[in-house]
């Protein structure tokens, strides 16, 4: 089967901006559950929690989970119509979640229980994720204060 470029999306961030949001949102804080339930998916939840209990840094972990969610919709945006786009909440928190592969370098999954958890989308899952094959490229970089991440989505055209 012959993928085409649907969707480029890529995001900057300035992890001081996240530190400071750890200083406003200490970890154990309600404050903080509000914050990353806004963006992150409950596996990527489960990933922080393990970091945190390992005694390390999740400020860059943190970052590199909203850059992420921000290619992801700007890369469906690129050809999924506006009125069949779920909202951005949907999407982050929802839809997909970054992993890592075996070697280290980051994933995207889609939650095959999309359809059911937000079933007023159900029909954007079946014609723009599962019709269209998509296959998610993804990279991470940071150096410094900077992480960027950049996505292209490939998969069939429509008929």
């Amino acid at each position: 089967m012959c993928r085409s470029v649907l969707g480029i999306g890529s995001d900057i961030v300035y992890i001081p901006r996240f530190s400071r949001l750890l200083l406003k949102f200490p970890i154990n804080s309600s404050g903080f559950q509000r914050l990353t339930s806004k963006f992150m998916h409950p596996v990527e939840t489960e990933c922080l929690n393990d970091l945190l209990l390992k005694g390390q840094d999740c400020t860059t972990y943190l970052a590199g989970i909203w850059a992420t969610k921000e290619c992801m919709l700007k890369a469906l945006s690129s050809f999924v119509p506006l009125q069949s786009m779920p909202p951005a909440i949907s999407i982050y928190t929802k839809l997909c979640y970054k992993t890592n592969r075996t070697g280290g370098g980051p994933k995207i999954e889609f939650d095959p229980r999309f359809p059911k958890t937000t079933s007023s989308h159900a029909q954007f899952y079946e014609d723009y994720i599962m019709g269209r094959n998509l296959q998610v490229l993804l990279s991470i970089s940071h150096d410094n204060d900077y992480l960027i991440a950049s996505m292209i989505l490939r998969g069939s055209e429509t008929e």
